[in-house]
């Protein structure tokens, strides 16, 4: 009994091992077969577009989708693959067409792309519940510079995923440009750390004409929206958003009005020297360090003694601010330092201490270091 048993089981493993191989056999061909008959569709297409994209005339696009609809249904392929693989491939070969050239020849591909329907596909992937065929649909949007999916792009700035919520502002503002940067920062339903370092670096390209399209972002109801708001005209050294920046400085959030004082530093207008000032007397500790930063900045001697004042506060940052605020006013705040080198407060002693040995050794910092 316990023989047959064994001989069952044996002969179970060799029909399943059998099957395994059978399996992966086919499966195996199956693959090699739809990489070769991609590869020969590519081929096929590429050849038809380049033809009529480098063609000295300009194509007529009722008679390139006539072309199209015939190479679909009687071409050399109609049996042997399907619509959708012979849409798929001709799809690809357009965008890697359109990622090679420049100029005339790359608008004629865009316009091809969109008169082919390719354009809705791609539109119609945003709505797949797959982060990744989203974020290459958008991808797609952004290579063929598709202005008719513009709208279609906002959604997707409060999709789940972060990346695709980045690269479709990224996209938005390669479509609408800068005055598309108020409408796709609004519809972001939060700005993280990693969104502002990459909206930031979008951004920096525009930089010319943002200043003007971000102060209204410093009225938003969202306050992550309002910080990096803040933050960009700091950035950018918008000198026009002194006078916003001075009143949110004096308001009654301390983290806006730190984050304002910074970019009031990275500006240096003279006209912030009040609100400075009044921000050094802060409950708090950020915005007096922050204040410290943007009295040593504006270099007004008369801040001397209030930065004095800040070297004994019980905050260490505050201190040491204030203590690199005094070493760039020269011979007073020279002998300011020397003084608070001898100060009786161990803690005073260090931060002047350490910026005078900084000075010595030629060390020098930068001025201004956003946080989020």
């Amino acid at each position: 009994m316990q023989l047959v048993v064994i001989i069952i089981v044996i002969v179970m493993l060799a029909a399943i091992i059998l099957f395994l191989s059978v399996f992966l056999f086919v499966r195996k061909v199956v693959k090699v077969s739809l990489h070769e008959g991609r590869t020969e569709l590519r081929d096929y297409f590429a050849g038809k577009f380049m033809k009529i994209i480098m063609d000295e005339k300009e194509p007529d696009l009722s008679s390139i989708e006539r072309s199209f609809s015939v190479m679909m249904k009687r071409s050399r392929f109609s049996g042997r693959y399907s619509k959708r693989m012979k849409m798929v491939a001709a799809r690809k070969v357009l965008l890697s067409i359109a990622q090679q050239i420049t100029g005339e020849e790359l608008e004629r591909t865009r316009k091809i792309f969109k008169s082919l329907g390719f354009v809705k596909m791609a539109v119609n992937d945003l709505k797949d519940r797959r982060w990744w065929e989203r974020a290459r649909a958008i991808r797609e949007l952004q290579i063929m510079k598709c202005d008719s999916a513009l709208d279609a792009l906002f959604p997707l700035l409060s999709d789940p995923d972060e990346d695709v919520r980045l690269l479709a502002f990224e996209t938005g503002l390669d479509i609408g440009g800068e005055a598309a940067i108020p409408l796709m920062i609004g519809a972001f339903p939060i700005i993280s750390l990693w969104s502002a370092i990459n909206l930031s670096n979008d951004m920096l390209s525009k930089k010319k004409f943002a200043g003007d399209l971000l102060m209204p972002l410093l009225n938003v109801p969202d306050r992550s929206i309002r910080r990096f708001a803040i933050q960009m005209l700091g950035m950018f050294e918008w000198i026009p958003a002194v006078g916003e920046l001075v009143k949110i400085a004096g308001g009654r959030d301390p983290e806006e009005s730190a984050y304002a004082l910074l970019s009031l530093t990275a500006i240096g207008d003279p006209r912030a020297f009040q609100a400075a000032s009044k921000a050094a007397e802060s409950s708090d500790g950020r915005v007096r360090a922050c204040a410290a930063l943007l009295l040593g900045r504006l270099g007004n001697e008369s801040a001397v003694p209030a930065l004095m004042k800040m070297l004994h506060d019980t905050n260490h940052i505050v201190q040491r601010h204030a203590a690199s605020a005094l070493s760039r006013f020269g011979d007073a705040g020279k002998q300011a330092l020397d003084f608070a080198a001898g100060d009786r407060n161990f803690s005073v002693r260090e931060a002047a201490l350490e910026i005078v040995d900084e000075k010595k050794l030629g060390i020098v910092r930068p001025e201004l270091l956003y946080q989020w």
